[in-house]
This record gives structure tokens, sequence and C-alpha cells, in this order.
């Protein structure tokens, strides 16, 4: 029976290395395709690095990325970008600018093809700031979210853990034109209002004809609560932001550097 099969990447899919066993992925993703199945990355990252993380399989799978503000379907016949509108934007640097200090580890703004900083470039944990040159080329400075002239489709905000929950908060009692979540890792990611990874999965479930009884997910953090709330079979990962903990998801059989994902969906293949 053709099932869906739908993953976050940070601290569900990929080991703390920030990989994964591709051979083990790629006799999981046949097994898939022989039976008309989907594979489907939703993650916070954009699209550029998730395609980069999946190199030499990102025409097989499918992407909502960004936090569902970028679709991508295998097949290349959906492909959408839902960009923070003007009106967003102001909100969001208003509420930056009334935090009273911006983000020790920074704050970004990616568009299609360009990255944007808030902060000084310096000021973004080397290892990041190193894999998003290569994927974007040099980072572009800004005072603010007003000066990038292109439609921005996400940002995030390096707040750390004690100061995320404070942002998200106050961004929700606005009740304004964004959509404020955290993957964890002490990052805030800001989408357009309305966009999360669950309307994005949904979307593409759709575009394929795709069973929702049929569809089981995996994540760890809280930007992954609305699609674990809609997919049938929904697993969390044995360590999980601890608000996931007692909705009643299922658990994947092993950690994210134990390859679970992969080993939970050959269980559910075989069955």
């Amino acid at each position: 029976m053709t099932k869906t099969f739908i993953t976050d990447l940070d601290g569900t899919f990929l080991n703390d290395q920030h990989q994964f066993d591709r051979a083990l992925f790629a006799d999981v993703l046949a097994q898939i395709e022989a039976q008309a199945g989907h594979f489907i990355v939703a993650s916070g990252r954009d699209y550029k690095m998730a395609a980069h993380v999946f190199a030499g399989f990102e025409e097989r799978i499918s992407f909502a990325v960004d936090n569902g503000a970028t679709i991508k379907t295998a097949d290349g016949q959906l492909n959408a970008v839902t960009a923070i509108s003007p009106a967003g934007l102001l909100d969001l640097q208003s509420q930056i600018d009334q935090m009273g200090n911006y983000p020790a580890d920074g704050a970004i703004a990616v568009t299609t093809d360009k990255i944007y900083s808030l902060t000084p470039v310096d000021d973004l944990i080397a290892e990041f700031r190193a894999i998003m040159t290569a994927l974007y080329g040099e980072f572009h400075r800004v005072e603010t979210l007003q000066d990038i002239a292109e439609p921005v489709i996400k940002a995030s905000l390096f707040y750390g853990n004690e100061l995320n929950d404070k942002f998200i908060n106050n961004i929700r009692a606005v009740n304004g034109a964004v959509h404020a979540t955290t993957p964890g890792f002490g990052v805030v990611d800001i989408m357009a209002q309305g966009i999360n990874k669950a309307v994005s999965v949904k979307k593409i479930m759709a575009h394929y004809g795709a069973d929702p009884a049929q569809s089981y997910a995996f994540g760890d953090g809280m930007n992954d609560l609305e699609m674990l709330q809609l997919i049938a079979h929904p697993h969390k990962m044995p360590v999980a932001d601890e608000r996931l903990l007692d909705l009643g998801f299922a658990t994947a059989i092993a950690g994210h550097n134990e390859s679970g994902v992969l080993k939970t969906i050959q269980q559910i293949l075989a069955q």
C-alpha cells in the first residue's frame, strides 16, 4: 500500500555531524519508490541547504522547507515560495527592536538566492557562516529588514533558548502578519503568517493524491508540532522537546544518531 513518509532534519533525520547513512537511505528510498510512495523533507532549513544535504537524491524526494515557506515536489510540478509581506517585515523589525538587544549569535534573512545579516557577520557561528557562504555567496549586511529589496522567505534569529520563548510569545501576542516558531538549538524562525510545515506537507500530499491514513511523520521540535498533529502516524524522536512528550505521539525506534527514522521506516515498510 502506498505510504508517505515525512521527516524533519536536525535532531531527527540527521546525526550530530549533520549527516545520514546514505547507503541505508538509498535502500529505504528504493523500497518506498517500489511501493509508489513518497518521501518528504519538512525542515526549517532553507531549500539550498536541504538540497545540498540530499545531493544525489534531491530529484527523487519532495521538500517543504523554510518551515513550509518553500515547496518543491520530486516531479517538479509543484514549486511554491511564500514570502513575508512588507507589513510582516515591519511587524518583525518592530518586535526585534522592542526586545532591546539584538540576538547574541546573530540574525539573518534569506531570499531565493541571497542571504542577509542584520548583525555583524562575525556574530554568526563560524560553522554556520561558512556553510551559508558556500551556498549563497557573501552575506549582505543590512541595518533593518526594510533595507532588503527582494522578497524575504524566512528570517532566523539566534537568541539562545532562554530568550526564544519570550520573543515567540511577543510575536504571537501582536497577532500580526508573521508566524514565529523554533526548531530548538537556540533559533527562532519567522515566516509569513499561516505558514508552517503542516500546511505545505498537506499541499504536497494533495498534489500526489497521497492517502492521509497512510502517512508517517518524524520530528523533535516545536516547529514540527503542527505537522505531527496533522499526520495519521506521528513519531517523536527519543530525545525531543519536552513539550512534545505527552501528546500521544509514537516514538521512533532509535535516536537521530542511530538512523532512527530510517530504521522505523524499514519496520513500517515490512509490515
